[in-house]
């Protein structure tokens, strides 16, 4: 038991590694928020820090002008 459960929490976590955490879809204009740099689609997150202007992962204040979309610098 103890090793499917270990398969499954693996699982979840390469899953979150493809997809947002806020919207759970794949990635859509992937952004980094600062100073964290956690990963979120750019629209996801921009909608998210209006209304709570931190990182829903690890409650770190960030601000709308902190998000660049991967790619650019």
């Amino acid at each position: 038991l103890d090793e499917w459960i270990w398969r499954c929490v693996e699982s979840m976590a390469t899953a979150l590694d493809t997809r947002c955490p806020i919207c759970l879809d794949s990635w859509v204009n992937p952004s980094f928020v600062v100073p964290c740099l956690h990963r979120f689609c750019f629209e996801c997150i921009q909608r998210w820090a209006e209304s709570k202007p931190e990182c829903p992962l690890c409650k770190r204040r960030v601000r709308l002008a902190s998000f660049f979309p991967q790619g650019q610098k």
